[in-house]
Parts: C-alpha cells; sequence; structure tokens
C-alpha cells in the first residue's frame, strides 16, 4: 500500500498489508518543509509522487513537480528522476502505466492547467500535449475574463478511452478529446459554481453503461466556499450525449443537510476513490468519515455503509492527552487529579448528555456535537478535564466564530487578521 500525506515532512509511505491484520512499514520517502507530497500512484513497478508547494515558506531548492521512482524493491524505492515545473508545482494527477495525465502550474500561465506527460522512459517525461480555458495564457496575450470571478485552476484530469473529464474547481467540469493527445479538444462543459459555492474536486466516469446511460459521478469538494452555504454533496450527470451532460441525482449523506442552513467547511463531501469495484463508490467525506455508496441506480443513489473512526488522540509523556477534532482544532486535556476525564464524553456530548459548566460559572445541558463544532465547546468545560487551545482555525462567518472571538478578548489575546484563532491563545478551563 502506498500512502501520500498531507502535510510536510511526511512525503509518502509504503506499507505491506500481505496479511491485513498486521501491516508492516517498509519505507518512507520524506520531503523538504514547506512542500508536500500528497498524492501516489503506482504501476508496475514505477511510483509518481506529486510535489507541491505547501504554504508559504517552501525553499525553492526542490521546486515543484513530479517524483519518479522504482519500487521493484518496495522496501528501497529509488529516485529516477524527478520533473519540475514553475511555481507551486503539481496538485494531482493520474498514471495508467505509461502515461500521466496531471494538473501542473505553468510558466506564463495563471492557475493549474491540464497536461499529459509521456512516460515511457520514465528517466526522461515528455510532454505530450496541454489544454488551458482560454484566458489562463497571460503570457500568450489572452484577454483575461474573470476579474468579478475567481481564478481558473486545473485540479485534476482522469481518463477514460479518448476522453479526459477534468475538475476545474470553481470553473465546473470540462470533458475532452483526447484521440490525438497532442491537441486535446473541448466537448462540454459544466458549471454549477455561480449557483453552488462549492469548487469541482473529481470527474469519475463510470466504467459501465449503467440503466443503459453513460454516467459521470463528480463531487464537489467542502472547502472555499464562495459564501456560508450548506455541506457540499456528490452529483449524478448523464453523458450519454456528451455535447450536453445532464444532472440526474444528487447524494448527500442522510441527515447531514436538513435544512440548506450554513455549516462549517469540510463537513460535506471531499472526493470518490477512483480505484473501485462494481457500482459501489466509496467517499471521503471529511468529518462524515468514509462513506459507501451504490449508484446501481444513477437517479437514486444510495449509501450502503458507512464507517465514522474516532478522532485521534495522543498519550503524552506527562499524561496530558492531545486530540485533533474533527473540527480541525488541536487541543490538550488534562485528566484532573483523583477524577477520570470522560475524554468519550468530552467529544460526544450528545451521546452522553451532562451538566457542562460556563466560563460564567453556570450550568447547562449543552451536548458537544460534530454538527455544533468545537466553536461552541470554546465557552465550556468538562467537570473531570481541563482544556486548552494548542491552535486551529474558524473563518468568518461560520457558526461560532463571534464566541471564539469574544473569548479571545476576554483573555486578552485576539483573532489574527487572517482568520486564523491566534496560537498564543492559552486560556484553560476547568471545573
Amino acid at each position: 500500500m502506498y500512502v501520500g500525506h498531507q502535510r510536510p515532512t511526511s512525503g509518502t509511505t509504503i506499507v505491506d498489508v500481505s496479511d491485513p491484520r498486521a501491516p508492516r512499514h517498509l519505507a518512507t520517502i520524506d520531503v523538504p518543509e514547506g512542500w508536500h507530497s500528497h498524492k501516489v500512484r503506482v504501476s508496475g513497478d514505477i511510483m509518481v509522487v506529486n510535489h507541491e508547494k505547501f504554504g508559504k515558506s517552501a525553499p525553492h531548492e526542490i521546486g515543484g513537480g513530479l517524483g519518479i521512482y522504482d519500487v521493484s524493491q518496495p522496501s528501497d524505492p529509488k529516485l529516477i528522476t524527478r520533473w519540475t515545473t514553475m511555481g507551486g508545482g503539481v496538485h494531482r494527477f493520474d498514471f495508467d502505466g505509461r502515461y500521466a495525465y496531471v494538473s501542473p502550474t505553468v510558466e506564463g500561465y495563471i492557475g493549474n492547467i491540464v497536461m499529459i506527460l509521456d512516460l515511457i522512459d520514465p528517466a526522461k517525461p515528455t510532454e505530450v500535449g496541454r489544454w488551458w480555458i482560454p484566458g489562463q495564457w497571460k503570457a500568450g496575450g489572452e484577454p483575461y475574463p474573470w476579474d468579478n470571478w475567481v481564478s481558473p485552476r486545473c485540479h485534476h484530469p482522469l481518463r477514460v478511452g479518448d476522453r479526459l473529464y477534468v475538475s476545474y474547481w470553481h470553473h465546473g467540469l470540462f470533458i475532452l478529446d483526447i484521440a490525438d493527445m497532442t491537441r486535446p479538444k473541448l466537448v462540454s462543459h459544466v458549471n454549477t459554481s455561480p449557483a453552488f459555492p462549492h469548487p469541482t474536486h473529481t470527474c469519475l466516469r463510470m466504467p459501465q453503461k449503467l440503466h443503459g446511460r453513460d454516467i459521470l459521478v463528480v463531487a464537489d469538494e467542502d472547502v472555499a466556499k464562495l459564501w456560508p452555504a450548506a455541506p457540499s454533496f456528490a452529483w449524478v450527470y448523464d453523458i450519454t450525449n456528451e455535447q450536453t451532460p445532464v444532472s440526474i441525482a444528487t447524494f448527500q449523506v442522510p441527515g447531514l443537510d436538513t435544512d440548506g442552513s450554513p455549516q462549517p467547511p469540510m463537513t460535506g463531501c471531499h472526493q470518490p476513490s477512483e480505484r473501485f469495484h462494481g457500482t459501489v463508490i466509496p467517499f471521503a467525506w471529511f468529518a462524515q468519515g468514509m462513506r459507501l455508496v451504490d449508484v446501481a441506480d444513477p437517479f437514486h443513489p444510495t449509501e450502503v455503509g458507512h464507517y465514522l473512526p474516532d478522532p485521534p488522540e495522543v498519550v503524552r509523556g506527562d499524561g496530558a492527552i492531545e486530540l485533533t477534532t474533527l473540527d480541525r482544532f488541536r487541543l490538550e486535556v488534562v485528566r484532573q487529579a483523583g477524577r477520570r476525564a470522560g475524554l468519550r464524553e468530552f467529544l460526544e456530548g450528545n451521546r452522553f448528555p451532562g451538566a457542562w459548566r460556563q466560563l460564567d460559572g453556570t450550568e447547562r445541558a449543552w451536548p458537544f456535537t460534530r454538527k455544533a463544532g468545537l466553536p461552541r465547546a470554546l465557552l465550556v468545560g468538562h467537570p473531570a478535564c481541563s482544556v486548552r487551545v494548542l491552535g486551529g482555525r474558524v473563518r468568518l462567518g461560520e457558526p461560532g466564530f463571534g464566541q471564539v472571538r469574544a473569548y479571545c478578548e476576554r483573555i486578552g489575546t485576539r483573532v489574527a487578521e487572517d482568520h486564523t484563532l491566534d496560537a498564543a491563545v492559552r486560556g484553560r478551563w476547568t471545573q
């Protein structure tokens, strides 16, 4: 199993899962601070990983692009070459053993574009063709038509046959004809962003016809919302007539969005697995875990299972417990002397309701739920724990932002201009 990691300096980990009950670490490839390598594809003995700038502290000596490795001995991966590009690098890609379909930043262009690389000789990746939305090629003098809209950015292309199905963030989805890979041609384009604020993440063509129709499953990612909104979801398109894709269904986790009210980012859809069998697609659904969605009836996608892990926790040497909530805050929970801290109670008060002591000393039943989010929980404390914030993020307009700001003012700190909760917040909640 090949695992790409989101945050530097962890890059790629190779794990032997021949015995699924006892996975065994084989190798790790790290990356420098300021760059990440969160995507990986393997075909035969060739492993391809991305290199992309992460934050603003990236050193320039590595550069963005792809890393190409020989993994004929998985415990000893050997770098064959790096393919480099200007700017932020490659966000995502696919690899079929011969060609890599990538979304690089390229000198002279605004945002990421579509590019096809030939890796028949993995030591010498060669560009075969590229495509971009007219207006992205700034160096070519193309007029820029998006002064009042989000800049274009290719998220990534996926190939089926002689077509590329391309997600283009807030510019929607594109179907490209690559029968001649040196000159990709536009077939059709759909964009829901003017009506829905979520960016297009993945365009997944079903390999077989369903109900006699050609089907494209499209995931909108629940980040970078253009305005406060309900959680993002997945679309199902009929592309039998590929010049006019038609939405025939959507899927949302049952019970997640009951009234269309705005919810925090990373509550809804993230992405589907691009490798699966049959008609059941595994989806990553951010705070809702993994969802298994059956699209055998494309007019009525149905959840057939899910897995929602507990938030991770790390026991430190001093007995305190650090944990990361599903709301992306890092907390320190310290057990009170002579008392047992109910961490599951603290995290999931909806399952174990009880009295919570507020900062003003009053008590009330105020359950901590994933839907309510951590910002509300900042105003309460668990009677068997003391808790402090080690770091986290809350955005303007999200539920609880006002409470967070009020609390920060109360203890003499503030919310930074970039809307990040100041890491200097060291408030302590106790009974």
